[in-house]
């Protein structure tokens, strides 16, 4: 049984109205959070407690409307990590996108370029005369075409976007998935 009559004298702006308004429920926390105190324990404990929720509101009102708002705070860090995670692992998969991307642009590249300079040597072989100087002047210039014109090596040089890095969240219990 609470006693009420010690309970309104621990409970005062100071020690628990105003760390209720400064908690941010959402973004990575990173501080060091006690066992006791990883949000997925917290949910488990609260899910036991809400299903009796009609007796705790006929005992005392206001601890009723605590226990509701713990609880939708707490489904609201739960529904952002998931919104977290589910963001990064979009953006890692766009950062591997990007990268197959650009390994195949490179890998057609490196292919046109052999051709080209395979059909620049065959016409060589059968223009050796006439175009030996001109050639020579293109080869030291690095002036190779590949037929396609130098636009394609502008449009296809995509940015990679930077490496997505994990959030962290010291309030939610390795290893576990939190609940739904």
């Amino acid at each position: 049984v609470l006693n009420w009559k010690v309970v309104k004298n621990l409970i005062t702006d100071d020690q628990f109205f105003e760390p209720l308004k400064a908690y941010e429920c959402v973004g990575p926390k990173t501080g060091a959070v006690e066992k006791y105190a990883y949000i997925n324990r917290i949910q488990r404990r609260l899910d036991g407690l809400m299903k009796d929720i009609d007796e705790v509101d006929k005992y005392n009102l206001g601890l009723g409307v605590l226990l509701k708002f713990l609880k939708a705070v707490v489904d609201l860090r739960i529904k952002d990590i998931r919104k977290r995670r589910t963001e990064k692992e979009r953006l890692r998969e766009i950062r591997r996108k990007a990268i197959d991307d650009k390994k195949e642009w490179e890998e057609k590249r490196e292919i046109a370029i052999a051709e080209a300079l395979k059909a620049a040597e065959d016409e060589a072989a059968v223009k050796q005369a006439e175009l030996d100087a001109q050639r020579q002047k293109d080869v030291d210039a690095g002036d190779v075409d590949d037929g396609d014109g130098a636009q394609d090596d502008e449009e296809q040089n995509a940015e990679i976007p930077d490496e997505v890095i994990e959030d962290i969240d010291l309030d939610l219990e390795p290893e576990e998935e939190p609940a739904q």
